[in-house]
This record gives C-alpha cells, structure tokens and sequence, in this order.
C-alpha cells in the first residue's frame, strides 16, 4: 500500500487473524520474548498482550491496509514524547532483537510497545482528583507534542479529523430518528458559522485526538491518581484545542454536573497548556 493512501481503508479491511502458535514465534524471534499471551481488543489490528518474566508488553500486527506513513508517525511521536516528557504515562516503543521500531511479517507490519497498567477511564469512579489529573495530562501531552512534525500527519482526507467535521454530512440521512437527526443537523450547522470563520486562526499541531474512556488508563501511586494514554492510531495535525475538546467529550458522558466537571478538566489543562 502506498504511504499517502487514506487510513480510512483500514475500516473495510478486517483486521489480522494470526494464531497463537504464529504469534507466539513472533514475539521469539523479532523481539526474544516468551511469553503467555492474551488477546486484546481492537478495531482494526490484532494486538496482544504479553506476559513475561521481564515484564508485560502488547505485540501489535497492523492492518493490511494501514498506511506504513501512520506507524512511522505513530513511532516517531512516542520516541518524541520520551525523550521530551518521560514523566508523561504512554506506551514507549520495544525494538526488535535487530533494532528495528517496525518489522515484516508476512504482508503485515509488527510493532511492539510496552504494557500500561490500570484501569480504563470508563470503568472507575469519577471523582474531582480524576477529572484534574485527566486535563493535566492532556494539557501536558499538547505542550510535549508542541515541538512534534511528521509527515505522516498530514493526511488532508482523514476523515477523522476534528478539523473536517462538516465531512460527516454526507451520512447524516442514515440517523433513523428524526430528534437525533435534527440535533446532528443543528450542531454542524452551528459549527459552519461558528466554528468555520475562525478555524484557520486556531494554533494547529499534531494531536492524538483519540482521548477516550477506553485509550485513557487510570492508576493509583501512593495515594496519587495517574492518567495514562494509549492508541495513537489516530493521530493528525488539526486544531490543538481538538486534544481537549475530544477528552471533554467522553469524559463528560453520563456526569450529572457537566459544567463543574469541564471548568474542573478545562483548569487543568489551561493549567498545563494556556489556551
């Protein structure tokens, strides 16, 4: 597949079926690990995680489809982040045994990064402390990744870039409800006037903009809550105030003070990354 493609092949594309038996000789021979796996969830890769006596790790099969350009951009921005915020919780890139980031396997590229350990976001307890050290780390990562290029970023077609929302018109005929319909119709309307005219005046940068309650893991160090991030899959350059505006988003859902929550995530981030 060619490097300038659009990812958006990935989503006609089932994701890779390797048996354990194959995935296990990988992880032997590219990165001389034995390990017990266990399979984790994706949507469009096969990733698995692996336990060894070292440590835990998720081998990472790409997509057939997946443009080599968003690995290459997907390893470049966590060897970036490392060296420029090592206190930030993400995954940090496993070379193979040869020192390669990416390796061939069959027609898919392999990755391999280490394991965060924690819960998802969606699956604890919501409290003040969590909603502050959520807008902290995203404020921290939009100030990391501030000093972050890479040509793999730049994919104009990606639909899944916040800056494209007007994009999505196309489909809004396949919302069966009418209630729904018109709140979808009525939202990027107010975005075309509102948003729009002032879009080209926003600072823009490379942002992960997949903050959700599952790519964001939650742990406890001595009484402190740390948030983590994983899935840089869908990584852009857009509108940085994207990064915090897609964190609102799933962490606002189902909260019962939503206005107390965001001034909560929002300070935190601001805190981290003025605005």
């Amino acid at each position: 597949m060619g490097a300038d493609e659009p990812r958006s092949d990935v989503f006609s594309s089932g994701p890779p079926t390797f048996s354990s038996d194959r995935l296990c000789e990988l992880a032997h021979r590219l990165y001389g690990l034995v390990a017990t796996l266990q399979p984790l969830e994706s949507e469009r890769d096969q990733n698995t995680l692996l336990s060894t006596s070292t440590g835990r790790y998720v081998l990472k099969v790409a997509n057939v489809a997946e443009a080599r350009s968003n690995l290459d951009l997907q390893v470049a921005a966590l060897a970036h982040l490392a060296a420029v915020a090592p206190q930030l919780c993400v995954p940090r890139v496993v070379t193979t045994v040869e020192g390669e980031s990416i390796a061939k396997a069959d027609d898919n590229l392999v990755r391999c990064v280490t394991y965060l350990d924690g819960q998802p976001y969606a699956g604890v307890a919501h409290t003040v402390a969590l909603h502050g050290a959520l807008g902290s780390m995203l404020g921290r990562l939009s100030t990391a990744l501030a000093g972050f290029g890479h040509p793999g970023a730049h994919q104009p077609d990606f639909l899944w870039s916040l800056d494209r929302a007007q994009a999505v018109r196309p489909w809004i005929g396949a919302i069966v409800d009418d209630a729904n319909r018109s709140l979808v119709e009525a939202a990027l309307d107010r975005h075309a006037t509102r948003v729009l005219p002032h879009l080209g005046a926003l600072r823009a940068g490379v942002v992960h903009q997949d903050a959700n309650d599952y790519n964001l893991i939650v742990a406890e160090w001595n009484d402190t809550v740390e948030v983590g991030l994983i899935d840089f899959g869908d990584m852009t350059f857009g509108r940085v105030v994207n990064e915090l505006a897609v964190g609102l988003a799933y962490a606002l859902l189902d909260v019962p003070d939503i206005v107390g929550t965001a001034s909560t995530i929002i300070g935190a981030y601001v805190a981290e990354f003025p605005l």
